[in-house]
């Protein structure tokens, strides 16, 4: 798998441990893995979105923003089975044939429930 030091600690290293949910987030059928594990420094999360390549290899096709704070609810209702795929709420810019994504967050999620706002 390339881009091995973007991949979230848990799976760099020997003894960590991941959580891992297979949904289709590309909308085309084929699974993604979403992997959720605790930071190096143990005080925040970080995530890695893989999906397959058109051969079949894995590939970090994405990173959610890096969670801190007591993440607990949001875990529970993941591993019950309480998340899915949502469309964007803006679409990306295409310049000169370029993609650029929209960023409407700092990176980073605080997982109090004041910040973490529901899917309307």
């Amino acid at each position: 798998m390339q881009q091995s030091t973007r991949l979230p600690w848990c799976m760099r290293t020997q003894g960590a441990v991941c959580d891992a949910f297979v949904l289709d987030l590309g909308g085309d059928g084929r699974p993604e893995v979403v992997v959720v594990g605790r930071n190096v420094n143990g005080n925040g999360h970080e995530s890695a979105v893989l999906r397959q390549d058109a051969h079949g290899a894995w590939e970090l096709a994405a990173t959610l923003p890096e969670l801190y704070g007591d993440c607990a609810t949001l875990f529970d209702a993941m591993r019950a089975g309480r998340l899915r795929a949502a469309p964007p709420v803006l679409a990306d810019l295409e310049i000169d044939g370029r993609r650029i994504p929209l960023q409407n967050d700092p990176g980073h999620l605080d997982c109090t429930v004041s910040s973490v706002k529901p899917v309307e």
